[in-house]
């Protein structure tokens, strides 16, 4: 019970560093639950636990920082094709190329998310382990806790824009908007390729 006790204080007060956001519902389920710890010391429990949140940041970044690189090469390389690139099969070729290096950093991507979302898991089991308050890290989880604490009674007075917001909260991730990007992205180098 001591070790209980002390433990929560130091994860409370460890938990304002978190910013968990988000996580995808169909990988969840395929994770199943593990005893991560058993009579390990609080101190390796924290060191995991902050190895976790970090890495976690450390997939929310690269989730963005991949597509954004993604968009700025593929702009780049199409801008160098059509400028000084004058035969034709040279373009299909290039172009080829350039389909081929978003589809992998599409999938690329879609790995990132699965790692993230593995230390999620980890994340929420040792919360849940030690009777943490689990931080809400899905949309409709986030959801119910703003309405738990009563945050938007305040600040939304507006029926049909809050009703938005939670219809946009509920049914758009994104990083599914993310893989719908890729694939238009593909589907725009396709066109191009056909144009040639």
């Amino acid at each position: 019970m001591q070790l209980s006790i002390k433990l929560c204080s130091k994860f409370w007060s460890f938990l304002p560093e978190i910013r968990i956001s988000y996580c995808i519902k169909t990988l969840i389920p395929l994770i199943t639950y593990y005893d991560i710890v058993k009579e390990e010391s609080l101190d390796l429990i924290l060191e995991q636990y902050r190895r976790c949140c970090e890495d976690w940041r450390h997939y929310d970044r690269l989730l963005w920082q991949i597509p954004f690189s993604t968009f700025v090469a593929t702009g780049t390389i199409l801008t160098l094709i059509y400028k000084f690139v004058e035969e034709l099969a040279v373009r299909r070729v290039l172009i080829l190329d350039l389909m081929v290096f978003i589809l992998s950093m599409s999938i690329l991507a879609i790995k990132v998310r699965f790692f993230q979302n593995v230390r999620t898991v980890f994340a929420k089991n040792i919360e849940k382990r030690y009777e943490l308050r689990i931080l809400p890290v899905e949309t409709n989880d986030a959801l119910d806790y703003v309405k738990e604490m009563r945050i938007w009674e305040e600040t939304k007075k507006n029926v049909l824009l809050n009703s938005l917001e939670t219809f946009i909260y509920k049914h758009f991730r994104a990083y599914y908007i993310q893989v719908v990007t890729y694939l238009m992205l593909i589907l725009t180098l396709l066109y191009l390729f056909s144009q040639l």
